[in-house]
């Protein structure tokens, strides 16, 4: 199986993941050839990338961390709980949530945590398979599910990862009162603009600052996951003795996520350059040692990537392991000498380097 953009198809290509739309309804299951009608469905849906089934790719399997039905699932719980109560008019500036909408979002949380803590071993190497349409709930779950594999990792008490995973799903509850076109505008933010977007900080904490069925860490996170170490966040320019572990650490699965998604406005980084972002970020602004843990646990090349090799080789990813996450195994399908699909594990060759990826 190959990830590949949707710009790259070719008729008859055969999909090899489901695709949802942009209502988390099934587009287009795998299996099917892709014509280029199918294709223009996609791209009006906001889908960039998709997995194909092909010869050169054949027995890569990419193996998310989460089941696609769990993560689709989770994000149509997300989507229906903050459009109903926001058009019922339950979300108001000043106004608690109902005790109701908190149940629906520890449910989703406790869902998450349970299969995760089955896939201890799995790296993070999620790929969207909806429409951009979806991305402030598809990124609620995304920075949730981080979340929860950081703090796995660092073998945190349970109760205190479902807090801040509840943080984290609920962290931009407060852009349902950021203005449609300022969301999803398709080039910089004025000034005034930007200013009322980090308002979205504020109208989610008012929304949740009394309620005692949610916990102080939650609370933190939902406030502070723009703060950063050196006082230059937002909104209230907290400095690093004041940022809880558990704040810093949806704040650094924030940052990945909005760096690495589609968006309507926006073409995703590839993994390996939002992670050297965050290492210059990690300086001053970020925590270095919890980057570390959360790079330690994030493929950065996904099985089914095509890669092209310093030397001038292209590949496709085949397997990556925790530990080695910038020396995954590829399968060598173009070289200079025309030779047959091989593959090389960079684990052992270690003159070999992946010099970038690309779409196909």
């Amino acid at each position: 199986m190959r990830l590949i953009a949707v710009d790259k198809i070719k008729e008859n290509d055969i999909l090899g993941k489901a695709i949802y739309s942009s209502d988390a309804a099934l587009l287009l299951s795998s299996g099917v050839k892709l014509s280029q009608t199918m294709v223009r469905s996609l791209k009006k849906n906001n889908i960039y990338y998709v997995y194909i089934e092909d010869g050169l790719s054949d027995g890569i399997e990419p193996m998310s961390i989460i089941p696609d039905e769990v993560k689709i699932k989770s994000v149509a719980k997300v989507e229906k709980i903050m459009k109903k109560t926001f058009s019922q008019g339950a979300l108001t500036k000043g106004k608690m949530l109902d005790d109701k909408i908190v149940n629906e979002y520890k449910n989703i949380v406790k869902e998450l945590l349970d299969t995760l803590s089955e896939m201890p071993e799995r790296l993070y190497n999620m790929v969207e398979l909806m429409g951009t349409d979806m991305y402030t709930y598809s990124h609620s779950v995304n920075v949730a599910v981080l979340s929860i594999v950081i703090g796995l990792a660092m073998k945190l008490d349970r109760e205190k990862i479902q807090h801040m995973s509840m943080g984290a799903l609920m962290h931009d509850l407060g852009k349902m009162f950021v203005p449609e076109d300022i969301l999803n505008k398709p080039a910089n933010l004025s000034d005034d603009e930007f200013a009322h977007m980090k308002d979205h900080v504020a109208f989610g904490y008012e929304l949740v600052k009394d309620d005692l069925a949610l916990s102080g860490i939650t609370k933190q996170v939902i406030y502070g996951h723009h703060e950063r170490l050196d006082g230059s966040g937002y909104p209230r320019g907290l400095q690093e003795k004041n940022i809880s572990i558990y704040t810093r650490i949806v704040s650094i699965c924030d940052m990945f996520d909005a760096m690495t998604t589609d968006r309507v406005y926006q073409r995703k980084m590839p993994v390996y350059k939002a992670i050297d972002v965050m290492m210059g970020e990690a300086i001053e602004r970020i925590d270095a040692v919890l980057l570390k843990t959360f790079i330690d646990n994030v493929a950065i090349y996904k099985p089914g990537e095509t890669v092209l090799l310093e030397d001038g080789r292209k590949g496709i990813v085949v397997d990556v392991r925790k530990g080695f996450a910038t020396r995954p195994i590829v399968r060598i399908i173009e070289d200079q000498l025309g030779q047959n699909p091989y593959e090389i594990d960079l684990k052992y060759h270690l003159s070999v380097f992946i010099k970038e990826t690309i779409d196909r």
